[in-house]
């Protein structure tokens, strides 16, 4: 039997390549494993995963409010592994509060996570002990560095064959001198937020604070000075594409702005830009390495791709507004404002400086030097070290974490208390959608006529609903067929019995007669 994991996709465009990179290994190194991707917006997803009976969760962070609650069912139906994946490493050197933001505002229990994978020693640090801290994870022994899977593109020679770049984009990009190529990136999606939006977002404010009213007042004004930085940028762009007419401006927006963009049917980038010959805009979901491989400048808000910049040797600009986002005009809240971070950009300038900025590269192409500042970064928040940098280590981390998930299958995960709050909490918000699964699940199987698989799955239908008192109509019924099916018409009559004599499900029942695992 194999051991299956399901990975959760949350940001399907940002993870499902790290997560198809996992599986690859997976399936080359440990064939007795089996990985699924499970988008957690899917209006099937409990379904689909109680189908599936994983034995292991590979989730994004639980970072925002309730995030944690189907996860607590899961691992409660199935006393699964749940693993958490980082997906943020933007380290903060400048501002405490943005590292403790990336704890989270979820509350769970220290056993529902049974390991933290983070992408770094010092991310693991802080955040990692963190979350030991505020009882949130049991140990500091369930913290794993691995490094950053999207970024062991930067450790190969590029290959074309692997280009996502449209060939249309593409074309145009080599048809100018890697030197005249000046590549903006962008992500403005909290210009479009409204008040009910940062409320909705879970990990943006503590709706529970005492100052929860203040906050959300600085988050409303946040984002209207991120819409006012937003066409900043989109003036700025269009000053530097008129007064350079022989460079190329290359304009990639972040995956989530074009989601947001096209619920609101409206996209500022595009119906500004398309009006310049030498701007390109590019909405799709491309890698960055496949812009930054033809662009000879990167100009970015202060984005961890500044780090894959420096790996391609991309001499860089943070661009910013002083008028914004000064000195002493910024709020506690670092979600709220633009800043670079403590990273080290080649340069500095602001947003008014930029068309000029890329006269003088053109004229001058600005060198790239990577320097110290940039290593420390890079090892800080990506675990590259120096030997991955000079090419005489391997960097490799979706091969670590394939080898890591594989042995598994040699541990125990923990199990959650009944008397664990949070449980009990997910339980009761969840159990009704978790339950129907698991019906149409057992039901499913019976019709293939497994019933070896259908009575383990019934029987974790009693396992929910045991401690809630909740009574699931045919559902003995159904456990009876199942065990008629295997042989066992003994005891299927002696559920039916029960049944009928008013037993019904024992309540607190942990380990519901035969046929399921434990």
């Amino acid at each position: 039997m194999s051991f299956k994991i399901a990975a959760i996709l949350n940001k399907p465009e940002r993870e499902a390549p790290t997560m198809d990179a996992i599986r690859t290994h997976l399936e080359r190194e440990a064939p007795d494993c089996e990985m699924r991707t499970f988008a957690y917006n899917d209006a099937d997803y409990m379904r689909r995963m109680i189908a599936y009976a994983p034995n292991a969760l590979v989730s994004f962070p639980y970072t925002a409010r309730t995030t944690s609650v189907r996860s607590y069912v899961l691992k409660h139906i199935f006393g699964c592994f749940n693993l958490c994946l980082r997906t943020e490493g933007q380290l903060d050197y400048r501002n405490a509060n943005k590292n403790t933001w990336l704890v989270g505002m979820e509350n769970y229990g220290p056993d529902f996570v049974d390991y933290e994978m983070f992408w770094s020693r010092k991310i693991a640090e802080l955040t990692g002990q963190e979350l030991v801290r505020t009882d949130r994870l049991s140990s500091s022994e369930r913290i794993r560095v691995f490094g950053y899977p999207p970024y062991e593109v930067h450790f190969r020679p590029w290959d074309r064959a692997e280009d996502t770049l449209p060939a249309h984009h593409a074309a145009r990009l080599d048809a100018r001198p890697r030197s005249h190529v000046a590549l903006f990136i962008t992500n403005f999606c909290f210009a479009d937020y409204s008040a009910q939006d940062i409320v909705n977002a879970g990990d943006l404010i503590d709706v529970n604070a005492p100052d929860a009213g203040e906050e959300l007042a600085a988050g409303i004004e946040g984002a209207r000075r991120c819409g006012v930085f937003r066409q900043m940028w989109i003036d700025a762009i269009l000053r530097a594409a008129y007064r350079n007419p022989h460079a190329l401006i290359v304009v990639k927006s972040h995956p989530v702005e074009h989601i947001i963009f096209g619920r609101k049917g409206h996209n500022p980038y595009a119906e500004a830009f398309s009006r310049m010959g030498n701007i390109v805009y590019v909405s799709e979901p491309v890698r960055i390495v496949d812009l930054l491989v033809r662009a000879g400048l990167f100009l970015h808000y202060g984005s961890t791709c500044l780090a894959e910049a420096c790996l391609q040797g991309v001499p860089s600009v943070f661009v910013t507004s002083e008028e914004l986002y000064g000195e002493g005009r910024n709020p506690a809240n670092p979600n709220f404002y633009f800043h670079d971070s403590g990273w080290e950009s080649t340069l500095r300038a602001d947003i008014a400086e930029i068309p000029e900025l890329i006269s003088r590269h053109i004229a001058q192409p600005m060198p790239f030097v990577m320097t110290e500042r940039m290593r420390t970064v890079l090892l800080d928040v990506f675990n590259i070290e120096t030997g991955h940098l000079d090419g005489t280590r391997p960097y490799v981390p979706s091969a670590d974490i394939a080898r890591f998930l594989a042995g598994l299958q040699g541990e125990r995960p923990q199990r959650l208390a009944y008397d664990d709050p949070h449980l009990r909490s997910a339980l009761a918000s969840g159990r009704f959608v978790a339950l129907d699964a698991l019906v149409h699940a057992g039901v499913a199987h019976i019709e293939a006529g497994e019933h070896k698989a259908a009575l383990d799955i019934l029987n974790r239908a009693v396992i929910l609903a045991g401690p809630l008192g909740v009574e699931v109509p045919a559902l003995e019924e159904l456990r009876a067929v199942c065990m008629n099916g295997l042989g066992l018409g003994a005891q299927a009559a002696r559920l039916l019995a029960a049944k009928r004599a008013g037993g019904g499900v024992p309540r607190n029942a942990k380990n519901p007669l035969p046929g399921g695992r434990s």
